[in-house]
C-alpha cells in the first residue's frame, strides 16, 4: 500500500503503469488474493525492515517468484525458496530482476 514516503516509488511506477506495465495494486481482497497474485511474474520485495515477511511468504505460497531482502525475518523465511538481495545494491537488484524475467 502507499505509505509515508512512497511518493518517488509512486511517480516511477505511474510511469511503468502508463505504459501497461505495472500495475500499484491497494487492498485485494482475500476472497481474490490467490488469483490476482498467480498472475504476478514475481514479488519483489527490498524491504529494509520487515517483521514477519508475510508478503514474501504469500508470493511463495501462490508460487510466485520471489526477490528479497537479505535483512531482518525476510531472509530466514525465504531461504533459498527465493532470490535473496542487498536492497541497496541496486546492481545486484537488477541482475535478479533480469534472472526472474529471463528465466522461465
Amino acid at each position: 500500500m502507499k505509505d509515508w514516503l512512497s511518493e518517488h516509488l509512486e511517480a516511477l511506477i505511474s510511469q511503468f503503469e502508463a505504459r501497461g506495465e505495472a500495475r500499484w495494486l491497494e487492498y485485494v481482497p482475500e476472497e481474490i488474493f490467490s488469483e490476482v497474485f498467480s498472475g504476478s511474474k514475481a514479488r519483489i520485495y527490498p524491504s529494509l525492515y520487515e517483521g514477519v515477511a508475510l508478503p514474501a511468504l504469500e508470493a511463495i505460497a501462490c508460487g510466485i517468484p520471489v526477490i528479497s531482502s537479505n535483512f531482518s525475518s525476510l531472509l530466514e523465511m525465504v531461504g533459498n525458496v527465493g532470490l535473496i538481495v542487498d536492497p541497496e545494491d541496486v546492481d545486484d537488484l537488477c541482475l535478479q530482476l533480469d534472472r526472474v524475467f529471463e528465466d522461465h
